[in-house]
């Protein structure tokens, strides 16, 4: 059995290199091409379910943390279902420590069981393409496609709009009568990832090496269930094949909704995408452990591999580097993800009555709460007041103002 793919058999997702990557970190710099057009004005009943383009006049979020190890959390409508999937893949059983250095994650936030609504973040996988350096064409001989090295399966790099294509047949195998409505490259997106591995190519410039980012997206129509839906899924691909032999999905997320519905969710969506935040002390930790299984990997790679002796110093190169970029991202993040986001959507900034911060969130609703936690409540009510809703779990509500 080979632990390295998606637990449900997914195989053509993958990660550049050993770095913990929940799929998700830069969502918010994403434009939803097919989502976001003339967005829709709100009005309905309070927690009702949009119905013919009609959104919910107020929706709360409330926040969830990752159960396992409180390794993230998120907001969502306290009615709406989570699937969440943290695991790890025994280097033992997948041949490989080549996906086992970090968790990876597998999230699903959706208004139903069915999934009319909902939004996914797949887990990323690091695959194996040794066609791009003529000095790797021995191992490219002998581990031919379909087959894995050193816990990472063999595949060629697909463009990124066939990356997406795959990923939406398999997440979505009984849709019929598919059709898309668009597809577009994200430069802007993959031009945020290069910047911020500018000092890992930097260094991988002396040895030869660099690693390119390309991004998309594709919104698509199809049926499934006896339901018309429209949806955007978007990846970014980085690929180190010409020095490593190595590809990734970056990020990859898909979201959904009816689609005489798609424009109202929109907002109730991307809420849920922004929201997302890695617990930093778990973060501390996973780094700390994943330096020490990349360690444990490498000494038993030296062993067994000594014919492969440079592909193993660029492996311990790259995860190096790879501790710096973590290190430095969560200093840099909040101001890369405000200055690109606010370029590419149309959002609105808030001040934070509890915490006096500027905060960016969806226009769409007139009125807008939060908690000194940090969850929120939407509204287009001028007379609604959460301090004084029983069915809300919590009183600590403060009006937010929009930024002059």
């Amino acid at each position: 059995m080979n632990t390295n793919q998606h637990p449900c058999g997914f195989d053509c997702l993958t990660a550049r290199r050993q770095t913990f990557k929940l799929n998700f970190t830069l969502v918010q710099f994403v434009l939803l091409a097919g989502f976001s057009e003339a967005r829709v004005e709100a009005a309905g009943q309070t927690n009702a379910a949009a119905a013919g383009n009609i959104a919910p006049q107020t929706i709360a979020f409330r926040r969830v943390k990752e159960p396992k190890e409180g390794a993230f959390s998120f907001l969502a409508p306290p009615d709406w279902k989570t699937e969440i999937n943290l695991f790890r893949i025994d280097p033992m059983r997948a041949g490989g420590w080549g996906n086992s250095y970090v968790a990876k994650c597998d999230l699903t936030v959706k208004k139903d069981d069915a999934g009319t609504v909902m939004l996914r973040a797949v887990p990323t996988y690091n695959y194996v393409d040794f066609s791009a350096n003529p000095r790797l064409g021995t191992l490219g001989a002998m581990f031919r496609p379909g087959s894995y090295y050193q816990g990472m399966q063999v595949k060629p790099m697909p463009t990124v709009q066939g990356f997406l294509d795959e990923m939406l047949r398999f997440v979505h195998p009984r849709a019929q009568e598919a059709k898309v409505t668009e597809r577009m490259a994200l430069p802007e997106l993959a031009a945020v990832f290069a910047k911020l591995n500018q000092s890992a190519n930097a260094e991988l410039a002396a040895v030869g090496g660099q690693i390119t980012f390309t991004a998309g997206v594709v919104v698509v129509e199809y049926t499934e269930g006896g339901v018309r839906y429209k949806e955007a899924a978007w990846a970014v691909l980085s690929d180190n094949r010409a020095l490593a032999g190595l590809w990734a999905n970056d990020q990859s997320m898909l979201m959904r909704a009816p689609l005489a519905e798609a424009k109202v969710w929109q907002p109730i969506l991307e809420t849920v995408m922004r929201s997302i935040r890695l617990d930093v002390s778990w973060l501390s930790k996973e780094l700390r452990a994943s330096e020490q299984r990349a360690q444990m990997s490498l000494e038993q790679q030296q062993q067994q591999q000594q014919r492969d002796q440079k592909v193993l110093e660029t492996q311990r190169e790259l995860q190096r580097m790879d501790h710096e970029i973590w290190s430095s991202r969560a200093k840099s993040n909040e101001r890369i993800q405000h200055d690109n986001y606010l370029t590419l959507t149309s959002q609105q900034d808030y001040v934070n009555p509890h915490t006096h911060e500027v905060e960016t969130d969806t226009s769409d609703y007139r009125y807008r709460w939060a908690t000194a936690g940090g969850e929120k409540i939407f509204s287009n009510d001028a007379n609604y007041d959460p301090r004084k809703d029983d069915r809300i779990w919590t009183k600590d509500w403060e009006l937010t103002p929009a930024k002059k």
